[in-house]
């Protein structure tokens, strides 16, 4: 067939039958209509890349959703392009490109990118993951969660932060604000993000500060000794006392001691080994990202009261399960309503026994021959010096044996 000269009209295109091979109908400067063996009739734009200078076809779409009129302003449209020095193909190319990383952005938002990270984080327990989820939901993902990590800026997470803050929870809004900034952190690592928008914000000069916290304690040992008579007293839950029975002896965070697991308790030792994904304060190895454990000395005392435990929550996987639920760890407000059901409230909460070990054992080290620095490891306080933190995990591990003994015999005692 010769090629037309004359434009196309819609009445010839409407008339355009298939045949038993594809073939063209010209409108001119390169735009023609191609007609398939099946009926379809497909846009096309011949033309010499300016690139190239190559022949390239260029296909501008379907007939009749592109009418007549649209493939004409379309092709000079592409004959604009072409004399700016630009291939269309090129460009099409690059648009697909940049519509593939628009939408792959519009589908990484916070929420996702948030779940994949407590997904990835495999070495942290499922305890500690749900409180992260809980945070999660309750304070970033009525507002965060279907928005885009990219279009996110500082100032929003700064506002949510506040809020927060706004409410006289400071302490979860420092929380909160970690929880934040391991996302962006992990979003980063990523390439979902360029960098970590939240890594130059300091937390001290941008938000509030909490008061530091002075927890009630009882030092003088006639009133310690009535305290630990009133515990092994204690008429509620088996649990619930056995964990009163060992927070005197271990100098632990109540939160550690709450979702301790038998896994962890060595018994042939006689320690208890915390994941370092459970610790508060987290210490590497040197030279490392894995995060130490933290390994807390079970006095004889200690180890009778587990043994008795263990032929009674041993069959599950935590030392102290919910009542409920023997799966689950008890609540975290569990051992504070126990303190208060036993006539405690302003006086002693479970955090107290850290205060009492710290103080008593710091006024004593004349009788107990114990240095300062092992007395802090035990109580796994930050190391401010970092070379020393990287190697002192083990190192005062035989004093700290002893002298958890000593604190038990201590304790004993003053009971007796």
């Amino acid at each position: 067939m010769a090629r037309r000269t004359l434009p196309l009209t819609d009445t010839e295109i409407k008339k355009a039958k298939p045949k038993e091979k594809g073939y063209k109908l010209f409108d001119g400067d390169g735009l023609f209509l191609w007609i398939n063996t099946a009926g379809g009739k497909l846009w096309r734009l011949k033309y010499t890349s300016p690139v190239s200078q190559k022949e390239k076809t260029y296909s501008i779409g379907k007939y009749p959703e592109i009418t007549l009129a649209a493939a004409r302003a379309e092709r000079e449209r592409l004959r604009q392009l072409i004399k700016s020095g630009i291939d269309p193909s090129q460009e099409k190319q690059e648009n697909k490109k940049v519509r593939i990383i628009n939408e792959n952005e519009r589908s990484d938002t916070f929420g996702k990118i948030a779940l994949d990270f407590l997904a990835h984080k495999t070495k942290i327990s499922d305890d500690y993951k749900d409180m992260q989820l809980r945070r999660l939901e309750r304070h970033i993902f009525p507002s965060l969660k279907n928005v885009p990590i990219k279009s996110i800026a500082r100032a929003d997470i700064i506002e949510l932060i506040r809020l927060i803050e706004a409410n006289g929870t400071l302490e979860m809004a420092s929380r909160v604000f970690s929880l934040c900034n391991e996302v962006f952190r992990y979003s980063a690592a990523n390439d979902k993000i360029p960098y970590n928008i939240l890594q130059d914000i300091d937390k001290k000069s941008v938000f509030k500060q909490p008061d530091e916290k002075h927890y009630p304690v009882i030092l003088d040992e006639k009133e310690i000794k009535i305290l630990l008579d009133v515990i092994e007293d204690y008429q509620g839950d088996i649990s619930t006392k056995y964990a009163l029975r060992l927070l005197p002896h271990l100098a632990s965070r109540p939160g550690n001691i709450r979702v301790a697991e038998w896994k962890e308790i060595d018994f042939e030792n006689s320690e208890w080994i915390i994941p370092g994904e459970k610790m508060k304060i987290k210490v590497k190895f040197k030279g490392t990202n894995e995060v130490q454990p933290h390994i807390v000395p079970l006095s004889k005392q200690s180890m009778k009261i587990i043994k008795e435990l263990k032929k009674l929550t041993g069959d599950g996987p935590y030392l102290f399960p919910s009542a409920l639920h023997k799966d689950r760890p008890m609540s975290d407000n569990t051992l504070s309503s126990a303190m208060k059901r036993l006539g405690y409230k302003d006086k002693m909460n479970p955090h107290s026994f850290r205060a009492m070990f710290s103080t008593i054992l710091h006024g004593k080290i004349d009788e107990h021959g114990y240095h300062s620095d092992i007395i802090e490891r035990q109580l796994a306080h930050k190391e401010r010096n970092r070379v020393k933190a990287a190697y002192n995990h083990a190192e005062y591990l035989p004093q700290r044996k002893k002298m958890m003994q000593w604190w038990s015999d201590y304790l004993d005692g003053v009971k007796k």
